[in-house]
């Protein structure tokens, strides 16, 4: 159910749906690598801090010295500036077997240096609104059915789903650390973009989390982790000049 991490071959496409990106439009944008791989997508919070989905940390903990955060660059496992990873946090309330608060964390071991094309960004302190439009950037698969991740970054706009009606769909309980959005047929996020950003007005709102059977389903919407859920966890653990955001959106 996972829209899990992954690495593949790169073909000049797509996330599904998507269009190609320019990072300087995007500079939160992050790659997380595994042995030199793309694997999943973070956010940049602050100098020495990037946000991520939490199911990644479990299969890769034992890896840690071989993780590390590309940023700063349009395409994939190309040009940026490398960051190696010194330790994570999960959040306390982390279930693997609900996707409850599916976020961690991430301190880097060398900071990220702004620029045109490296910037961290606020973090939502409110729930966004049922059909708010969203903007979803990552490096995932463009193709549900086969495993080959893009060669650029990919962007794509999708709206928020009313948690009732995510529910229905699902069958199943949508909690407060989760966002519902898409429903959009071969249009949202998949494999590979895993813990990478839902924005709205210049303010992350969610994490690329899960959906059903991966992004196989096109009518059914995504799931993201809730970052206003978690804005005081996230706060307390990183020790960064945070960047203040109002209730509302603009």
């Amino acid at each position: 159910m996972i829209a899990a991490c992954s690495a593949g071959r790169s073909v000049p496409e797509r996330i599904v749906g998507g269009e190609n990106a320019k990072i300087e439009d995007f500079p939160y944008q992050l790659s997380l690598e595994r042995h030199g791989m793309h694997i999943c997508g973070g956010s940049i919070i602050s100098k020495n801090y990037a946000l991520t989905a939490a199911h990644w940390c479990g299969r890769n903990a034992r890896d840690i010295d071989q993780l590390r955060f590309r940023a700063g660059t349009s395409l994939r496992e190309q040009g940026g500036s490398l960051h190696d990873i010194t330790y994570y946090i999960l959040h306390p309330g982390r279930n693997k077997l609900t996707n409850d608060y599916d976020i961690s964390v991430v301190k880097v071991n060398n900071s990220f240096v702004y620029g045109s094309a490296v910037q961290p960004i606020a973090l939502a302190q409110k729930d966004p609104l049922t059909y708010d439009v969203a903007v979803v950037t990552g490096f995932g698969w463009f193709d549900p059915a086969t495993p080959i991740t893009a060669e650029r970054l990919q962007v794509i706009r999708i709206s928020i789903i009313d948690r009732e009606k995510c529910e229905d769909i699902y069958d199943r309980n949508i909690t407060k650390s989760m966002i519902c959005a898409g429903i959009i047929e071969n249009k949202g996020a998949c494999f590979g973009d895993s813990g990478g950003p839902l924005v709205i007005d210049h303010k992350l709102v969610g994490i690329v989390s899960w959906t059903k059977s991966g992004c196989r389903h096109p009518h059914v919407p995504q799931v993201y982790a809730a970052v206003p859920s978690v804005y005081d966890f996230i706060k307390s653990k990183a020790e960064f000049d945070f960047i203040e955001s109002n209730d509302e959106f603009d």
